[in-house]
Protein backbone atom coordinates (compact mmCIF):
# COMPACT_ATOMS: atom_id res chain seq x y z
CA UNK A 1 0.00 0.00 0.00
CA UNK A 2 1.75 3.44 -1.15
CA UNK A 3 1.89 6.49 1.13
CA UNK A 4 -0.56 8.54 -0.12
CA UNK A 5 -3.72 5.91 0.50
CA UNK A 6 -5.61 5.82 4.02
CA UNK A 7 -8.41 2.84 4.85
CA UNK A 8 -11.09 3.54 7.42
CA UNK A 9 -12.80 0.24 8.72
CA UNK A 10 -16.11 0.81 10.98
CA UNK A 11 -16.59 -1.84 12.39
CA UNK A 12 -19.26 -3.04 15.37
CA UNK A 13 -16.65 -4.46 17.61
CA UNK A 14 -13.14 -5.29 18.09
CA UNK A 15 -13.39 -8.56 19.57
CA UNK A 16 -11.55 -10.47 17.43
CA UNK A 17 -9.23 -7.95 16.28
CA UNK A 18 -5.54 -9.16 17.62
CA UNK A 19 -2.50 -7.05 19.08
CA UNK A 20 -1.31 -6.47 15.63
CA UNK A 21 -3.63 -5.38 14.07
CA UNK A 22 -4.79 -2.70 17.20
CA UNK A 23 -1.01 -1.81 17.18
CA UNK A 24 -1.05 -0.60 13.14
CA UNK A 25 -4.38 1.04 13.57
CA UNK A 26 -5.61 4.75 15.17
CA UNK A 27 -8.60 3.69 17.01
CA UNK A 28 -11.84 6.10 17.51
CA UNK A 29 -14.35 4.67 19.42
CA UNK A 30 -17.80 6.30 19.65
CA UNK A 31 -20.31 4.62 21.64
CA UNK A 32 -23.60 3.75 20.60
CA UNK A 33 -25.35 5.69 23.46
CA UNK A 34 -23.04 8.82 23.01
CA UNK A 35 -23.93 9.25 19.37
CA UNK A 36 -27.50 7.41 18.63
CA UNK A 37 -30.28 7.57 16.24
CA UNK A 38 -30.54 11.37 16.34
CA UNK A 39 -28.07 13.09 14.51
CA UNK A 40 -28.67 10.60 11.92
CA UNK A 41 -32.18 12.15 11.58
CA UNK A 42 -31.15 15.92 12.14
CA UNK A 43 -28.83 15.33 9.32
CA UNK A 44 -31.40 13.73 7.05
CA UNK A 45 -34.36 16.41 8.06
CA UNK A 46 -31.50 19.40 7.04
CA UNK A 47 -31.31 18.33 3.83
CA UNK A 48 -35.43 18.55 3.28
CA UNK A 49 -37.36 21.04 2.26
CA UNK A 50 -38.30 24.13 5.07
CA UNK A 51 -41.81 22.73 5.14
CA UNK A 52 -40.66 18.78 5.29
CA UNK A 53 -38.22 19.99 7.67
CA UNK A 54 -40.98 21.38 10.27
CA UNK A 55 -43.62 18.10 9.48
CA UNK A 56 -40.37 15.31 10.30
CA UNK A 57 -39.09 17.02 12.72
CA UNK A 58 -42.48 16.97 14.66
CA UNK A 59 -43.46 13.60 13.37
CA UNK A 60 -40.13 11.81 15.02
CA UNK A 61 -40.63 13.52 18.14
CA UNK A 62 -44.15 12.12 18.60
CA UNK A 63 -43.60 8.90 17.39
CA UNK A 64 -40.15 8.19 18.08
CA UNK A 65 -39.44 10.15 21.36
CA UNK A 66 -35.97 12.19 22.10
CA UNK A 67 -32.74 10.09 21.79
CA UNK A 68 -30.59 10.73 24.57
CA UNK A 69 -27.10 9.22 26.08
CA UNK A 70 -29.57 7.43 29.09
CA UNK A 71 -32.64 7.36 26.39
CA UNK A 72 -32.98 5.97 23.11
CA UNK A 73 -35.85 7.58 22.55
CA UNK A 74 -39.93 6.86 22.91
CA UNK A 75 -40.33 4.33 20.95
CA UNK A 76 -37.27 1.93 21.00
CA UNK A 77 -37.16 2.56 24.43
CA UNK A 78 -40.87 0.52 24.43
CA UNK A 79 -39.66 -2.38 22.33
CA UNK A 80 -36.43 -2.52 24.35
CA UNK A 81 -39.18 -3.22 27.31
CA UNK A 82 -41.85 -5.43 25.15
CA UNK A 83 -40.69 -7.11 22.32
CA UNK A 84 -38.18 -9.58 21.17
CA UNK A 85 -36.73 -8.76 17.96
CA UNK A 86 -36.43 -11.57 15.46
CA UNK A 87 -32.69 -10.28 14.96
CA UNK A 88 -30.22 -7.63 16.42
CA UNK A 89 -29.49 -4.59 14.34
CA UNK A 90 -28.47 -0.49 15.25
CA UNK A 91 -30.99 2.01 16.06
CA UNK A 92 -29.31 3.89 13.47
CA UNK A 93 -29.83 1.49 10.76
CA UNK A 94 -33.12 0.67 11.36
CA UNK A 95 -33.70 4.57 11.32
CA UNK A 96 -31.57 5.14 8.44
CA UNK A 97 -34.22 2.50 6.16
CA UNK A 98 -37.03 4.31 7.26
CA UNK A 99 -35.71 7.77 6.23
CA UNK A 100 -34.77 5.72 2.80
CA UNK A 101 -38.32 4.28 2.50
CA UNK A 102 -40.31 7.67 3.32
CA UNK A 103 -37.90 9.40 0.14
CA UNK A 104 -38.55 6.48 -1.85
CA UNK A 105 -42.21 6.91 -1.43
CA UNK A 106 -41.91 10.60 -1.79
CA UNK A 107 -40.10 11.44 -4.80
CA UNK A 108 -39.12 10.10 -8.28
CA UNK A 109 -40.90 7.57 -10.40
CA UNK A 110 -44.24 6.52 -8.83
CA UNK A 111 -44.01 8.19 -6.12
CA UNK A 112 -47.35 9.29 -4.21
CA UNK A 113 -48.69 12.75 -4.76
CA UNK A 114 -48.29 14.75 -1.63
CA UNK A 115 -49.17 18.34 -3.21
CA UNK A 116 -52.69 18.25 -1.65
CA UNK A 117 -53.16 17.50 2.01
CA UNK A 118 -49.40 17.26 2.52
CA UNK A 119 -49.55 16.72 6.12
CA UNK A 120 -52.06 14.16 6.55
CA UNK A 121 -50.48 11.88 3.74
CA UNK A 122 -47.14 12.64 5.19
CA UNK A 123 -48.19 11.32 8.24
CA UNK A 124 -49.53 8.33 6.84
CA UNK A 125 -46.64 7.33 5.00
CA UNK A 126 -43.96 7.93 8.08
CA UNK A 127 -46.39 5.29 9.93
CA UNK A 128 -45.64 3.14 6.91
CA UNK A 129 -42.42 3.40 7.12
CA UNK A 130 -42.16 3.06 10.75
CA UNK A 131 -43.76 -0.22 10.80
CA UNK A 132 -41.88 -1.54 7.72
CA UNK A 133 -38.55 -0.59 9.12
CA UNK A 134 -38.61 0.01 13.11
CA UNK A 135 -41.41 -2.61 13.64
CA UNK A 136 -40.44 -4.56 10.77
CA UNK A 137 -38.04 -7.15 12.55
CA UNK A 138 -40.69 -7.97 15.05
CA UNK A 139 -42.11 -11.51 15.30
CA UNK A 140 -45.94 -11.67 14.48
CA UNK A 141 -47.18 -11.34 18.12
CA UNK A 142 -45.02 -8.45 18.81
CA UNK A 143 -46.04 -6.57 15.86
CA UNK A 144 -49.54 -6.63 17.33
CA UNK A 145 -48.36 -5.26 20.37
CA UNK A 146 -46.55 -2.73 18.64
CA UNK A 147 -49.75 -1.74 16.76
CA UNK A 148 -51.43 -0.86 20.00
CA UNK A 149 -48.57 0.88 21.41
CA UNK A 150 -48.24 3.43 18.31
CA UNK A 151 -52.58 3.35 18.59
CA UNK A 152 -51.92 4.94 21.67
CA UNK A 153 -50.25 7.57 20.77
CA UNK A 154 -52.45 8.57 17.94
CA UNK A 155 -55.51 6.47 16.45
CA UNK A 156 -56.41 8.62 13.82
CA UNK A 157 -55.22 7.02 10.91
CA UNK A 158 -56.35 3.37 11.87
CA UNK A 159 -59.24 2.08 10.65
CA UNK A 160 -62.12 1.36 13.19
CA UNK A 161 -64.08 -1.93 13.70
CA UNK A 162 -66.77 0.07 11.57
CA UNK A 163 -64.59 0.80 9.31
CA UNK A 164 -63.03 -2.78 8.88
CA UNK A 165 -66.84 -4.70 9.47
CA UNK A 166 -67.06 -5.47 5.79
CA UNK A 167 -63.35 -5.84 4.90
CA UNK A 168 -61.74 -8.99 4.61
CA UNK A 169 -58.03 -9.48 3.97
CA UNK A 170 -56.27 -12.81 2.00
CA UNK A 171 -52.89 -13.23 3.05
CA UNK A 172 -50.34 -15.83 1.14
CA UNK A 173 -46.83 -16.44 2.21
CA UNK A 174 -44.76 -17.41 -0.10
CA UNK A 175 -41.99 -18.66 1.85
CA UNK A 176 -43.99 -20.82 3.92
CA UNK A 177 -46.53 -21.78 1.39
CA UNK A 178 -49.54 -20.98 3.72
CA UNK A 179 -52.04 -18.39 3.63
CA UNK A 180 -55.13 -17.20 6.00
CA UNK A 181 -58.34 -15.57 5.12
CA UNK A 182 -60.02 -12.57 7.75
CA UNK A 183 -62.03 -10.17 7.91
CA UNK A 184 -64.09 -7.62 10.34
CA UNK A 185 -67.38 -9.50 11.66
CA UNK A 186 -69.57 -8.79 9.12
CA UNK A 187 -67.85 -10.60 6.70
CA UNK A 188 -66.24 -13.73 8.28
CA UNK A 189 -70.02 -14.21 8.91
CA UNK A 190 -70.63 -13.81 5.28
CA UNK A 191 -68.11 -16.66 4.36
CA UNK A 192 -69.10 -20.08 4.86
CA UNK A 193 -66.43 -21.94 7.25
CA UNK A 194 -66.26 -24.59 4.74
CA UNK A 195 -65.03 -22.06 1.63
CA UNK A 196 -62.58 -20.36 4.59
CA UNK A 197 -61.16 -24.45 4.80
CA UNK A 198 -60.99 -25.06 1.38
CA UNK A 199 -59.04 -21.56 0.26
CA UNK A 200 -56.81 -22.34 3.37
CA UNK A 201 -56.34 -26.51 3.01
CA UNK A 202 -56.31 -26.13 -0.98
CA UNK A 203 -55.97 -23.16 -3.14
CA UNK A 204 -52.96 -21.45 -1.22
CA UNK A 205 -50.71 -24.10 -0.28
CA UNK A 206 -51.22 -26.65 -3.38
CA UNK A 207 -50.74 -23.88 -5.88
CA UNK A 208 -48.07 -21.86 -3.93
CA UNK A 209 -45.97 -25.21 -3.92
CA UNK A 210 -46.42 -25.49 -7.95
CA UNK A 211 -44.92 -21.64 -7.54
CA UNK A 212 -48.55 -20.53 -9.36
CA UNK A 213 -48.36 -17.45 -6.74
CA UNK A 214 -51.35 -15.30 -9.01
CA UNK A 215 -52.99 -18.67 -9.40
CA UNK A 216 -53.27 -19.01 -5.20
CA UNK A 217 -54.85 -15.78 -5.17
CA UNK A 218 -57.02 -15.43 -7.83
CA UNK A 219 -58.63 -18.72 -7.33
CA UNK A 220 -59.24 -17.99 -3.87
CA UNK A 221 -60.32 -14.33 -4.22
CA UNK A 222 -63.07 -16.56 -7.11
CA UNK A 223 -64.23 -18.46 -4.14
CA UNK A 224 -64.82 -15.54 -1.95
CA UNK A 225 -66.33 -13.73 -4.70
CA UNK A 226 -68.52 -16.44 -5.16
CA UNK A 227 -69.59 -17.01 -1.23
CA UNK A 228 -70.91 -13.18 -1.26
CA UNK A 229 -72.75 -13.43 -4.40
CA UNK A 230 -74.58 -16.50 -3.01
CA UNK A 231 -73.42 -18.28 -6.01
CA UNK A 232 -71.98 -22.44 -5.59
CA UNK A 233 -68.96 -22.81 -4.30
CA UNK A 234 -66.20 -22.83 -6.86
CA UNK A 235 -64.23 -26.60 -6.44
CA UNK A 236 -60.79 -25.92 -5.16
CA UNK A 237 -57.84 -27.98 -6.62
CA UNK A 238 -56.91 -31.61 -5.76
CA UNK A 239 -53.14 -33.00 -5.42
CA UNK A 240 -52.08 -35.15 -8.44
CA UNK A 241 -51.45 -38.65 -6.80
CA UNK A 242 -48.54 -39.92 -7.51
CA UNK A 243 -48.38 -43.55 -8.97
CA UNK A 244 -47.23 -45.74 -6.34
CA UNK A 245 -45.09 -48.60 -6.82
CA UNK A 246 -42.23 -50.92 -5.61
CA UNK A 247 -38.24 -50.50 -4.78
CA UNK A 248 -37.30 -53.88 -5.35
CA UNK A 249 -37.20 -55.76 -8.86
CA UNK A 250 -39.19 -58.61 -10.37
CA UNK A 251 -37.70 -62.39 -9.65
CA UNK A 252 -37.18 -62.53 -13.47
CA UNK A 253 -35.38 -58.99 -13.74
CA UNK A 254 -32.96 -60.50 -10.98
CA UNK A 255 -32.34 -63.36 -12.78
CA UNK A 256 -31.54 -61.60 -15.67
CA UNK A 257 -29.39 -59.07 -14.07
CA UNK A 258 -27.55 -61.99 -12.55
CA UNK A 259 -27.76 -63.92 -15.51
CA UNK A 260 -25.77 -60.25 -17.41
CA UNK A 261 -23.65 -60.18 -13.58
CA UNK A 262 -22.67 -63.76 -14.34
CA UNK A 263 -21.38 -63.57 -17.57
CA UNK A 264 -19.55 -59.89 -17.25
CA UNK A 265 -17.92 -61.48 -14.30
CA UNK A 266 -16.47 -65.01 -16.34
CA UNK A 267 -15.46 -62.71 -18.93
CA UNK A 268 -13.16 -60.47 -16.62
CA UNK A 269 -11.64 -63.41 -15.26
CA UNK A 270 -10.68 -65.05 -18.56
CA UNK A 271 -9.15 -61.70 -19.62
CA UNK A 272 -7.11 -61.59 -16.44
CA UNK A 273 -5.96 -64.90 -17.11
CA UNK A 274 -5.42 -64.99 -20.65
CA UNK A 275 -3.52 -61.87 -20.97
CA UNK A 276 -0.35 -62.39 -18.61
CA UNK A 277 -0.39 -66.15 -20.23
CA UNK A 278 0.35 -64.27 -23.58
CA UNK A 279 2.12 -61.90 -22.60
CA UNK A 280 4.66 -64.03 -20.64
CA UNK A 281 4.91 -66.36 -23.91
CA UNK A 282 5.77 -63.55 -25.64
CA UNK A 283 8.11 -62.62 -23.67
CA UNK A 284 9.82 -66.19 -23.58
CA UNK A 285 9.30 -66.45 -27.32
CA UNK A 286 11.87 -63.50 -28.15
Amino acid sequence: MTANVKIMFEVETLVNASPATVSRAGIIYVSDTDLDWAPVVEGWIAKQEPKMQTLMTALFSKYMGTSTPVDPGLCYDWITRNCKPAMNTSRVGTVNSLCDLIIGLTQGRGAIDISTDFETRMERIFLYALFWTVGGLLETSDRFKFEEFVKAIDAKFFPTVEEGDKVGVLVVTTTSKEGALVGGPSFMKAMPDDVIEGIVSDNIPIFTEQEKYNEAVLSSVKRVEAALLGKPDIAGPTRAEKAKGGNFKTREETKASRNKFAGVVIGLLVIATAVPMIQYYGYVGK
